[in-house]
């Protein structure tokens, strides 16, 4: 029995845009009607093998899309809370040190009042770029920095960082290669220079206004075996909210713990 023609697809050499959702699609359709084909015309079990295999590596990718969809703000696409959370989990089990920035954008309230939620959501799209082209532009591209946005909307209630903003979004910043105070310093410096030199604008439909944007910051270095939810809760209180307290478009970068001496790494007694 000849077997059944399939419409050509031109598909990506690498694997597929997993936020291109259209072309994935076609991806999956285009593995089905293979393996399809393969049942009905009784081709070789070889080729059928193939073909499953390019059917399963289909649904394994439309699988990772749409765990993706689960972790990305569909709005800024950064990761989100969710996407944070699995962030910090990867960066504590690697037992390495690491920076991390909570930045919440001044005044966010009154400026949603102003100019509504649907302009803000266009400055916050904004904020998003800006912070991310200071990291891979500013710091010569380190690939391993990672902005997420904190939706104060969709967060548990009981999430550290939620507690202290000003009824607006926070961005959390992972710094793998910062574990410093000087360091964290220097990239918070920049941050608060890019937004005060950056233009951000809202389109009403009747005209485009400059708004201006200014952020206040917290950072500290983690210290492998601290918990989790300390840190956070010493970074948004005794540094984010401390900067705002203090005249806000500030930073305000702690010190990292001091590693606690154990029974084994104590020195021994002299006497």
């Amino acid at each position: 029995m000849p077997e059944k023609r399939i419409a050509p697809l031109t598909l990506p050499t690498t694997t597929p845009n997993l936020h291109d959702s259209q072309l994935l699609d076609r991806f999956i359709a285009w593995s089905e009607a293979k393996v399809q084909v393969a049942v009905d015309g009784k081709i070789s079990v070889q080729a059928a093998a193939k073909r499953l295999g390019t059917l399963m590596y289909a649904k394994e990718i439309q699988k990772k899309r749409l765990k993706l969809e689960t972790e990305i703000d569909p709005l800024t696409k950064l990761p989100n809370y969710k996407g944070a959370q699995n962030i910090l989990d990867r960066l504590i089990s690697s037992k390495k040190s690491f920076g991390v920035i909570i930045a919440d954008i001044d005044r966010f309230k009154a400026l949603n009042y102003t100019y509504g939620h649907d302009l803000m959501n266009d400055l916050l799209v904004q904020t998003g770029i800006v912070f991310n082209a200071v990291l891979y532009h500013g710091r010569e591209k380190e690939e391993d920095d990672i902005v997420t946005r904190l939706d104060k909307e969709k967060q548990p209630q009981d999430v550290a960082t939620r507690k202290h903003g000003e009824h607006g979004d926070e961005f959390l910043i992972f710094l793998p290669s910062c574990t410093n105070e000087a360091s964290l310093q220097i990239v918070c410096q920049k941050l608060l220079n890019a937004f005060n030199e950056s233009p951000f604008f809202v389109d009403d439909g009747k005209t485009i206004i400059e708004v201006p944007l200014t952020i206040s910051i917290g950072a500290r270095g983690y210290r492998n075996g601290e918990d989790r939810t300390s840190f956070l809760n010493e970074i948004s209180l005794l540094g984010t909210r401390r900067a705002k307290d203090e005249g806000r478009n500030r930073c305000i970068v702690l010190p990292k713990k001091p590693r606690v001496r154990t029974s084994r790494n104590k020195p021994k007694s002299t006497i």
